[in-house]
């Protein structure tokens, strides 16, 4: 697996036609691939160089993974809340 990943910057490097910049995205884009895809999935999708789907970029499904992972969090928060007793108006200083 190692060995994949290394063939597959040093081609993505090797290109004369890309920027720094580019070069620096689609390494980005294949650790984002890395964490987000099974190892058949990162096979298909050639190591990060193919979009994960049509019209988004890894970083879209990076955000909306961020944003899903957000949810579970906040409600997870809330449940906890409600069991211990805790509500929104407890924790607004009094007024006099």
């Amino acid at each position: 697996m190692k060995y994949d990943k290394i063939r597959t910057l040093q081609s993505i490097n090797a290109r004369k036609s890309r920027s720094a910049w580019e070069r620096g995205v689609n390494e980005y884009a294949y650790e984002l691939a890395e964490r987000l895809c099974t190892p058949s999935e990162l096979k298909k999708k050639k190591y990060g160089e193919l979009p994960p789907y049509r019209g988004m970029s890894w970083l879209n499904l990076q955000a909306r993974a961020l944003r899903a992972a957000s949810y579970v969090v906040k409600s997870h928060l809330k449940i906890k809340k409600h069991e211990n007793g805790i509500y929104s108006r407890d924790l607004e200083p009094h007024q006099k």
